[in-house]
C-alpha cells in the first residue's frame, strides 16, 4: 500500500461530487493514505479505456521507492495517444500525493517538469494526482494531463480535438463533460495551467 507519510491526525476538508463542502476525520496517516488510493483506483475503474486490472504497488518496494503508486493498464491507441512507457504487463505509472503542493514538487525532483512545462524524456512520466481532492478534481486533473501529454506526443493539436477524441474514440464522454465543466478550478492551480492560455 501506498505511504502518505503523514505524522498527524487531521481533519481532511474536500467537496463531495455535487460540490458540497465535506469534513473528514483522518485518523492517522495510514487511513488517509487508504482514502486517496480507493478514490483514485475507482475514478480509473470507471474508465473505457483503461484495460485490465489496476495494481496498487507495495510500500517499501522497489516501485514504491521510485515513485509510483499504482499502475492503470490502457490499450496500445490510448499509449500512442500519450507518448508516454508502459510497464509490460502492468501499465502507465500513477503517482498518488496527500496535497497539491506534494504533487508539484514530486513532478519537480524528478525532473519531469520545469516552471509549468513537461521537460521528461523519451516518454518517462507519471501521472501524478492530489489522491485528497475530490473525485470529480481528480477525474479533472487526469484529463488535463492527458491533454497535455498528447499535444506533447503531436497526437493532437488543441484540447477540443483531444476531447473530441476521448468522448468518440474512447467512448469516454463522462471525463470529457467534467474537464469541460470544471477546467477552471483545475487549470487556476495545476502545474500545466499556463500552458491552456489563450486555448
Amino acid at each position: 500500500m501506498v505511504k502518505c507519510r503523514l505524522r498527524m491526525p487531521i481533519i481532511e476538508y474536500g467537496h463531495d461530487d455535487d460540490g458540497e463542502k465535506t469534513m473528514t476525520w483522518v485518523e492517522n496517516g495510514g487511513q488517509r493514505e487508504r482514502i486517496s488510493c480507493k478514490q483514485v483506483e475507482e475514478i480509473f475503474s470507471k474508465r473505457p479505456w483503461v484495460d485490465g486490472t489496476i495494481i496498487q504497488t507495495i510500500a517499501n518496494s522497489d516501485e514504491d521507492v521510485a515513485g509510483i503508486d499504482m499502475y492503470v493498464p490502457v490499450g496500445d491507441e490510448m499509449l500512442a495517444m500519450l507518448g508516454i512507457w508502459s510497464v509490460e504487463g502492468l501499465g502507465i505509472p500513477i503517482q498518488i500525493k496527500s496535497s497539491l503542493k506534494e504533487a508539484k514538487s514530486f513532478l519537480n525532483k524528478k525532473k519531469m517538469t520545469k516552471e509549468g512545462r513537461p521537460i521528461f524524456r523519451n516518454g518517462r512520466y507519471t501521472i501524478t494526482l492530489n489522491g485528497t481532492d475530490s473525485k470529480m478534481l481528480i477525474l479533472t486533473d487526469i484529463v488535463g494531463q492527458m491533454i497535455v501529454l498528447a499535444r506533447q506526443s503531436g497526437m493532437v493539436k488543441s484540447e477540443e480535438e483531444f476531447l473530441d477524441i476521448l468522448e468518440n474514440i474512447f467512448e469516454d464522454s463522462e471525463a470529457a463533460e467534467t474537464w469541460r465543466e470544471q477546467r477552471e478550478v483545475v487549470l487556476d492551480s495545476a502545474w500545466y495551467g499556463r500552458l491552456f492560455d489563450g486555448s
